[in-house]
């Protein structure tokens, strides 16, 4: 299955030093709650995600200063580009 090009936006950014969920997510215009969602119901993509923050962490010398989560809605669409309740 390919993947959608929203989700590779979404990792590509995530995948940049020092870029959270949020910030990735916010980037191509859906929630980080959207995001946790599909995370926790898609194993393929949550390895996806991991595989992302270790590119990113590698790439940060000294590896990461700030490792942190953050909630929030921002427009309430989904990853697959359909609005969310």
């Amino acid at each position: 299955m390919p993947t959608p090009p929203r989700v590779a936006r979404f990792l590509g950014e995530l995948s940049k030093p020092g870029t959270t969920v949020f910030a990735a997510a916010a980037a191509i215009g859906v929630s980080s709650a959207a995001v946790y969602q599909r995370r926790g119901r898609d194993a393929e993509f949550a390895k996806a995600m991991d595989d992302a923050r270790a590119t990113a962490r590698q790439a940060t010398p000294g590896g990461p200063r700030w490792i942190g989560c953050t909630f929030g809605v921002l427009a309430g669409h989904s990853l697959d580009g359909g609005a969310t309740a």
